[in-house]
């Protein structure tokens, strides 16, 4: 399924008798081919330089003198920023809308959890999407909100002016 950029949902049971279906042993097959070492090699190279051109993307805005703020507060984000380096010097506070999370820091960033009504928009903001799967809603919000800036989406590093 499409959750998280894509998922295998499996069902499991234990028993003696089990049918392996062709479809799984097509996926077996296709997955031995896909890890490979060449295989992860290559990915693990389009990953690393994927990393280095959303921090450079990230890092120009900053050296422009754009405001640093994310939008979303996802555990994927933490992993996300200290594979990136970045932290409270870098990204100044996360919008979020869940209230378990407001008033709370991103994990080992020390950036502080803002809720979204607080946000006090500015046309110099570079909003970073954390929650990348809700990019379109979060668009959609902004922009019925008025909020201005830029809406930086890190998995397509796609760009949208608000």
């Amino acid at each position: 399924n499409d959750i998280q950029g894509g998922s295998i949902r499996l069902y499991c049971k234990k028993s003696v008798n089990s049918i392996i279906h062709e479809q799984v042993k097509r996926s077996i097959q296709s997955e031995i081919s896909l890890l490979s070492s060449n295989s992860i090699i290559k990915w693990e190279k389009t990953i690393h330089d994927k990393f280095t051109h959303i921090k450079d993307i990230i890092l120009k805005a900053k050296i422009e003198g754009k405001n640093l703020v994310g939008y979303g507060a996802p555990t994927k984000a933490t992993l996300f920023l200290k594979k990136l380096k970045l932290s409270q010097g870098d990204i100044q506070f996360i919008i979020e809308d869940n209230n378990l999370k407001v008033g709370c820091y991103l994990p080992k960033t020390g950036i502080p959890i803002i809720h979204f009504k607080d946000y006090k928009s500015n046309r110099n903001d570079f909003i970073i999407c954390f929650a990348w799967n809700f990019y379109e809603d979060i668009y959609i919000k902004l922009k019925k909100n008025k909020v201005s800036g830029t809406l930086f989406n890190i998995l397509s590093m796609e760009s949208k002016v608000l």
